[in-house]
């Protein structure tokens, strides 16, 4: 009997003495949008933290849709994020409400992100009151992908720039166009229409523009939803539809010529069509936008080691271009890495290096065809035109020496990708002045998401009651002959 009562405490025990000498592991949980971040990053991640610390830590990573869902689960309060990827408003949003934690500087710093992000959007978090608890990760614009050749032969020209946001209302396009389904965004769009007229009067390239323009596309009283809803409902009559995700793809097979989109859809929208022979466009129009960002901030609870020392990772200009490379969104980090992955593909590095791939396809296989792709490859590099653009004002302070011209940052960029897909990922400080960071819309967020919702509803709820008027005046019809029928019966068989 003792033997088996000594048997069953070593097998109670024995979880207990496997588990000695191991080393407890912590895990660092992230939060962010789908296909966000090349997944690749987070193993590297481990190596770095381990390298560095000689900690050996785990992850779980897991994605949302939309900021909403993020906000949702977040609220609940039934999971324990140390890292989460809203955007602007959101990020806000959650400030306001105390949901997430100040960054330690002290004890754990954020110097590699310092260091490497751009002074240009250090400067907006700082104006915006975010530096002590955001992070900014991928930033970009609202604007107008089109397809100007479509566009072009509705209005009988050779070709057509949309310089405008009031093209949404030409007759012309009609059923041309998509808006984002997203209330935020087309909210800043038609409170652009609405107060157009306001912002003529002022210089575009001023600073009390920029003032104005910010204010305009967060004007959320009463009155100024109700002209908002109006104007929304006015676009929606003259477009082919809304969409959450379709106009990327739908732009390039021709379904629609014309649509609102962030500018990193939009880069994959114009690098789609290319390989189709199909030139695609982005512009921020005339009369302005809304720059927007995503930012890291950590949920209370978070471990704010693990949180910031993930982000100064992401912060190595080498890690942000692999990034980039994977998902096509513009980083927030500058430095070498990024200067160097402009040019490879927008410089006149781009064109080198397509000489160089035709030339190892030729070697590999050398076929008339292949010879044929080498000599217009070669062609094309000795005909192309270039433009020099001045991106100080976003890799001001990260450069090596090298990368420097009179203390400037030059880019030598083709001009066959000016007005695509350079210009779409680094605006210029003219465009970007007339943009506005969109707020928080606070106490008026039901009211406006409720607006969004009618508007949806409108072309939905007149068909619905154009259908059951139909249904109730044939019903009525339909008694009305069978009673007359009833009754002419009847007088048949009385006069028989």
């Amino acid at each position: 009997m003792k033997r088996y009562f000594l048997v069953l405490c070593l097998l109670l025990l024995l979880p207990v003495l496997c588990s000695c000498g191991e080393e407890e592991v912590r895990t660092i949980k992230i939060y962010n949008c789908v296909d966000y971040i090349d997944e690749a990053v987070l193993d590297e991640f481990v190596d770095y933290f381990y390298e560095k610390h000689g900690e050996r830590i785990d992850y779980i990573y897991d994605t949302f849709e939309t900021n909403e869902s993020m906000y949702n689960t977040i609220r609940t309060g039934k999971t324990d994020y140390d890292l989460c990827c809203p955007s602007d408003y959101m990020i806000q949003k959650m400030i306001r409400e105390d949901r997430v934690e100040k960054f330690d500087f002290e004890q754990y710093n954020l110097d590699t992100y310092f260091e490497n992000c751009s002074p240009y959007l250090l400067d907006l978090f700082e104006q915006n009151g975010w530096t002590e608890y955001a992070a900014c990760y991928m930033w970009g614009t609202l604007g107008l992908i089109y397809n100007p050749s479509e566009l072009a032969s509705k209005v009988d020209e050779e070709d057509y720039t949309v310089e405008s946001w009031e093209d949404f209302l030409k007759p012309e396009f009609k059923g041309m166009a998509s808006l984002k389904d997203s209330v935020r965004d087309a909210y800043c769009v038609a409170s652009i229409m609405v107060h157009k007229d306001e912002l003529s009067k002022v210089d575009s390239s001023s600073e009390e523009y920029n003032t104005l323009i910010q204010d305009v596309i967060n004007r959320v009283s009463d009155e100024d939803i109700e002209k908002v809803s109006n104007k929304l409902r006015e676009i929606k009559s003259n477009i082919y539809g809304l969409e959450v995700d379709s106009a990327k793809g739908d732009i390039v097979t021709g379904k629609i010529a014309m649509n609102l989109a962030w500018s990193g859809d939009a880069v994959y929208s114009i690098d789609l069509a290319e390989e189709a022979g199909i030139e695609l466009r982005y512009t921020v129009p005339n009369e302005g936008g809304n720059v927007w960002f995503d930012g890291w901030v950590m949920p209370k609870g978070a471990d704010k080691e693990l949180a910031q020392e993930f982000i100064n990772f992401l912060s190595l200009p080498e890690i942000a271009a692999q990034n980039m490379e994977e998902i096509g969104y513009t980083s927030s980090i500058a430095g070498d890495a990024i200067y160097n992955l402009i040019d490879e593909w927008y410089g006149v590095a781009s064109n080198e290096l397509y000489v160089e791939e035709c030339q190892a396809l030729y070697d590999e296989d050398p076929t008339l065809e292949n010879k044929e792709l080498l000599d217009e490859a070669i062609a094309y590099l000795d005909e192309a035109t270039y433009t020099e653009v001045d991106l100080t004002y976003f890799f001001k302070g990260t450069l090596s020496e090298e990368y420097l011209t009179d203390d400037k940052v030059i880019v030598t960029i083709d001009d066959s990708y000016m007005g695509r897909q350079f210009t779409t990922q680094y605006p210029d400080l003219d465009t970007l002045n007339r943009c506005g960071v969109m707020q928080d819309f606070d106490e008026q967020n039901e009211t406006v998401l409720q607006m969004w919702i009618n508007v949806k509803a409108n072309k939905a709820s007149v068909i619905l009651i154009v259908s059951l008027i139909s249904f109730v005046t044939l019903a009525i019809l339909l008694v009305l002959y069978s009673k007359r029928s009833y009754f002419a019966r009847k007088r048949r068989l009385n006069k028989k």
